[in-house]
């Protein structure tokens, strides 16, 4: 900016401030204690010495669901309840006579109430009307017998409450039907509602359809190719359909061990799972077993080959990595190792070992058993505690190995799979969450199980005890009485665990941290130790190892502890999250424990369920995203999403690709890549009732830090300049307005193509077109002074920034 080579002294000397660098967000201190390259805020931002917008996210699936469509009703129709005066049901098939005339027609929904049943299936209940005439109704009763009753005396208790009513046709426009009804809905609202009784030629508009307010007496809904559309009909509430739901319960990343380079993502809904291919995105369905659902928010992980769905206080369900569906996982009372002790039960030939057991010997492809016995004179070879793998099942009686010794004939050798250590094993006990390591599965203990057909898991009411699997073995745990009691029954309760280096676990409880080392052998010679009893953890997936650095959500924000070496560590004196406490401190206390987190391009993102302030408690899930950049050693942005749908409930790092790609798994089951490409859009899908795609604009902002010109006095501020970057052959754009404080005073100065005379576009194919904005701001006046650039066009980088003005309030005698 000009200024004069020399002042006199009593001229207002032009200063200025600026940064040439951003590094980092701070949002604690005052605006002008914030240091050079220290920002207030970055909204959807990156800094890498420059600022720019962050990269889209891109939807990759669309909505996953079970079958069909899901209830999803922001409204509900109420109707009128009309009295029944006679019911009979023939052939599966229930006749309704009523008081007066009921308005319904075919396809109505009902809710039955009153009618007494002798035998067959209850005809009370929401059911469809098949047909209808003015004062009857039938509808379809699948083993409806027997004879019905009604009341002869009033009042009745024997009524249908629709949730329908009566619509007449208005009108359709390029596949958009209105509809004229006295609805009663609010204005925005959309939903699922079903139609019936329209004529129609082309598509067929009756069915269950996205409703949406178009004016106090119609709504809206489109059919693409319908033709012509006339008459009335009924608009109903959509009947739940249990076997149809789009929530999200768990999800995992699952490589199957026989695929070279291929990676999916597992996504488990209520009643079914659903596999993603990351080179194809085709999406293919795993089903459950017979009447077993997930109806709670829980774990997946993989094991292996396999891949585990836990299920709080039931039977894990578990899949084989290959295909069919998912099984129940054995539980209840554990059935102790069987010793298989047969006279010459055991010939060996070509280094195959054929062993028999005549009461069944109850093993399965894979599973390890000891020598504990030799009978005579032993022959060359076996030894007394030599352990080996099942290879194969040729019989419930026999089984064969792989073993070194020399052909010999039948020989008496006693085996056993290895025997507790400790009160006798069990099966894996109901646990809602689980972590693989060194090839044992890793849980929470909390619940005994008992029975053999019909499992039954009793409460221990204990929250600070884990149990450990064998070695490849997920579903057997030896119960070493107290050996796994992480914090001596204190008011604490395990929150995650994470595998630290070569055999050690450690163990985040609500309000300390434990260690359980020498995991991989015997586990009576296992160790637990206390690490720190001043932090704990809040949020199960939000802990992560970052070289010997463990982070984390607790309750004072992102923590982190240095691992010095193997059993002393270090906590932060500070948390790390402490340049963005109003952030921290606007998180939903009561869906915290969902927040979720990942490490990836050198930086941890940090999903969280943040309030439109602080205490509001009306974030419905994770829907903001905290960065922090390692590099720069600093929070560099808030990522917003533009929908308040858009919910993220797992991050998953994974190959679709050469490299890995950072991906969400969201709460209608939308799988979405992040950091996908240079766009001013994201293309989102927030709806588990079909693939639309939204597109909301990214609020990309920079806030600069307050530039005071290094003194404590007021000033006149005049000019700013602005150094941006397009991207190679974009254009690009954004706005500027300018912030003082006390006084306080804003105002928008305008867009950088009103100071170039046009927007920033390249001179030649692909260049990244660089200009330097300079304008003026208008004399305000201010102890401090911020810049703020709202991106309009493109994804421009803001190399510096530079605010000029004087000082105005000097004394008034001169001073050299």
């Amino acid at each position: 900016m000009s200024q004069y080579r020399s002042t006199g002294g009593l001229d207002d000397a032009i200063a200025s401030d600026g940064d040439k660098a951003f590094n980092s967000v701070n949002l604690r201190d005052q605006l002008n204690q914030l240091l050079a390259t220290e920002v207030r805020e970055s909204v959807n931002g990156r800094m890498e010495g420059y600022w720019k917008p962050r990269k889209s996210v891109e939807s990759r699936t669309g909505a996953l669901v079970s079958g069909g469509n899901p209830l999803q009703l922001p409204f509900l129709l109420v109707g009128t309840s009309v009295l029944i005066t006679n019911a009979t049901v023939t052939s599966g098939v229930v006749t309704l006579t009523t008081a007066s005339a009921h308005g319904l027609s075919n396809g109505a929904t009902l809710n039955i109430q009153g009618i007494v049943y002798t035998a067959g299936t209850d005809p009370n209940g929401v059911f469809t009307a098949t047909t209808a005439s003015a004062s009857t109704i039938t509808y379809p009763l699948a083993g409806g017998s027997g004879s019905y009753t009604v009341s002869a005396v009033t009042p009745r208790t024997e009524v249908i409450t629709s949730t329908s009513k009566a619509f007449t046709f208005f009108s359709i426009a390029s596949g958009t039907i209105t509809i004229t009804v006295t609805h009663g809905f609010a204005a925005g609202t959309t939903g699922l509602a079903r139609i019936a009784g329209l004529t129609f030629t082309g598509v067929d508009p009756n069915g269950d359809r996205v409703i949406t307010y178009a004016s106090a007496t119609t709504l809206t809904f489109t059919v693409a190719g319908a033709v012509t559309v006339s008459g009335s009909g009924t608009l109903s509430q959509v009947p739940i359909n249990d076997a149809a739901a789009g929530n999200v319960r768990a999800s995992c990343l699952f490589s199957n061990p026989n695929e070279q380079s291929k990676e999916y993502v597992i996504v488990a809904l209520d009643t079914v799972a659903k596999k993603i291919d990351l080179d194809t995105y085709l999406v293919t369905t795993i089903d459950y077993p017979a009447n077993q659902t997930v109806d709670a928010f829980t774990d997946m992980q993989q094991c292996f080959d396999k891949v585990i769905l836990f299920r709080d206080r039931k039977q894990p369900l578990v899949w084989n990595g290959t295909a069919g569906a998912f099984t129940v996982m054995a539980g209840g009372d554990y059935t102790q190792p069987v010793i298989l002790d047969d006279a010459n039960n055991t010939v060996t030939s070509n280094g195959v070992a054929t062993v028999t057991h005549a009461a069944g010997h109850g093993l399965v492809e894979g599973d390890l058993i000891e020598i504990i016995a030799i009978a005579g004179s032993p022959p060359t070879g076996p030894v007394i505690g030599n352990q080996y793998y099942v290879a194969s099942i040729t019989s419930a009686t026999e089984f064969k190995m792989y073993v070194d010794w020399p052909d010999h004939a039948q020989h008496k050798i006693t085996y056993t799979k290895p025997q507790s250590s400790g009160g006798g094993f069990m099966h894996l006990p109901g646990a809602p969450w689980g972590t693989y390591f060194q090839r044992r599965l890793f849980v929470p203990y909390y619940y005994d199980q008992s029975g053999t057909g019909t499992v039954t898991f009793t409460d221990r009411n204990i929250r600070d005890e884990v149990a450990i699997s064998d070695i490849l073995d997920e579903n057997t745990y030896d119960q070493i009485y107290n050996q796994f009691r992480i914090s001596g029954g204190t008011a604490d309760q395990v929150v995650a665990m994470h595998g630290f280096f070569d055999d050690t676990m450690i163990v985040l409880n609500r309000n300390s941290i434990h260690s359980i080392s020498n995991t991989s052998g015997n586990l009576t010679d296992t160790v637990v130790r206390e690490l720190t009893g001043e932090v704990g953890c809040l949020a199960r997936k939000t802990v992560l190892m970052r070289g010997n650095t463990m982070y984390f959500l607790s309750d004072n924000g992102v923590y982190g502890l240095e691992f010095l070496n193997d059993y002393n560590l270090r906590g932060m004196d500070q948390p790390l999250s402490k340049n963005i406490q109003p952030y921290i401190d606007r998180i939903n206390p009561d869906k915290a424990d969902k927040a979720v987190a990942v490490y990836f391009d050198n930086r941890y993102f940090l999903a969280v369920p943040l309030d439109s302030v602080a205490g509001a408690n009306d974030a419905i899930g994770n829907n903001a995203v905290l960065v922090y950049n390692f590099l720069n050693k600093g929070w560099e942005s808030i990522d917003t999403y533009g929908n308040n749908q858009f919910i993220i409930t797992d991050y998953i790092t994974a190959s679709g690709g050469v490299r890995n790609n950072l991906y969400t798994v969201t709460s209608n089951g939308g799988l979405h890549q992040m950091e996908f490409a240079e766009s001013i859009n994201d293309r989102l899908s927030v709806s588990n009732l079909d693939n639309t795609i939204v597109t909301p604009q990214i609020a990309a902002s920079l806030t600069s830090r307050g530039y005071n010109f290094g003194n404590l006095d007021r000033k006149r501020f005049t000019d700013t300049q602005v150094q941006m970057q397009n991207l190679a052959g974009e254009t690009g754009e954004y706005s500027l307005s300018f912030a003082a404080e006390d006084p306080d005073f804003a105002s928008t100065i305008g867009t950088t193509s009103t100071f170039l005379g046009g927007m920033l576009t390249p001179s030649t194919a692909n260049e990244a077109e660089t200009a330097t904005i300079r304008c003026r701001i208008g004399g305000v006046r201010g102890f401090t002074g911020t810049l703020i650039l709202n991106r309009t066009q493109g994804s421009p980088k803001i190399h510096s920034i530079m605010v000029a003005g004087s000082v105005t309030n000097r004394q008034i005698i001169s001073q050299k």
